[in-house]
């Protein structure tokens, strides 16, 4: 048979007005750079954009980590912002 993957599963709980950014390899990763040169301008895209505004904030990522790299990897963002009221009571 087919070998089955262990994976491990996480909770991790975000405060409210939290931005959740979840993105493929194809956006940090270089083949002319180490991987922590690519998560070091995504971290510092991240740290200036706009918390609030999902498109904002995807469409800075896309230009500060795309800019003059070669497009051979798929690439997708998904962006979500944690309610800022918190949770309903």
């Amino acid at each position: 048979g087919v070998p089955i993957a262990n994976r491990a599963q996480h909770t991790v709980e975000l405060a409210p007005a939290s931005t959740l950014v979840l993105y493929t390899d194809g956006l940090i990763e270089r083949r002319s750079e180490p991987i922590d040169a690519g998560l070091q301008r995504l971290a510092s895209a991240i740290d200036e954009g706009p918390g609030d505004n999902c498109d904002r904030l995807c469409a800075l990522l896309l230009d500060r980590c795309m800019r003059d790299a070669p497009r051979k990897d798929d690439t997708a963002i998904i962006c979500a912002v944690i309610d800022p009221g918190g949770p309903s009571k």
